[in-house]
């Protein structure tokens, strides 16, 4: 498997080790009514919005979002692909970075039985710039001493390949795993 190249493997969560069940309409809706803004600010661009807040209204926003990403965490569908991976990366060290809360995250991972495996996880409350900022990535490499150029990043959107490119670590997107896996 490639990725055993690496020191340590980084993944994202949603969308790549698990499929989150959230309704994002819903949430973008309180949102705006919330701070009192139209909710064309928020759709599609909601990690930019909060991003805009001052401290205590984006700490105010992660409860929100924590409450609606926490509703069905039941329901998180693992995404088999990279499960699969995971399992096969005995003894590598791994770490989370991703947008969600830390709470839904922490649960989520618990609930697939694979918390254990990761050594670090960094999620929105930790950061204050959200990707494609770099900012988790580079806390992740700092904390753990690993260089960039020994750590990979698994995503799914085009927002993680720029954060790892801008944190100078190889990023693979989910859709390009099989490729990987066996290359």
């Amino acid at each position: 498997m490639v990725f055993r190249q690496y020191e340590l493997v980084i993944f994202d969560f949603d969308g790549t080790i698990a499929d989150l069940d959230v309704d994002w309409a819903a949430l973008k809706k309180e949102l705006s009514e919330h701070y009192g803004v139209d909710i064309g600010q928020i759709s599609g661009r909601l990690d930019a919005f909060i991003d805009s807040l001052p401290d205590d209204d984006r700490r105010a926003a992660h409860k929100i979002v924590e409450r609606h990403e926490m509703e069905n965490i039941s329901n998180a569908k693992p995404i088999a692909k990279t499960i699969k991976i995971i399992a096969g990366l005995g003894g590598r060290r791994l770490a989370v970075f991703t947008t969600n809360t830390k709470a839904a995250i922490e649960k989520a991972l618990n609930l697939l039985g694979i918390y254990d495996r990761f050594e670090m996880i960094v999620c929105k409350e930790d950061v204050r710039k959200h990707k494609p900022d770099p900012e988790g990535l580079l806390r992740i490499l700092k904390a753990t001493g690993v260089p960039a150029e020994r750590a990979v990043y698994i995503g799914d959107r085009q927002k993680d390949a720029d954060a790892g490119e801008a944190a100078g670590i190889r990023t693979v997107l989910v859709s390009d795993l099989e490729k990987e896996a066996d290359g």
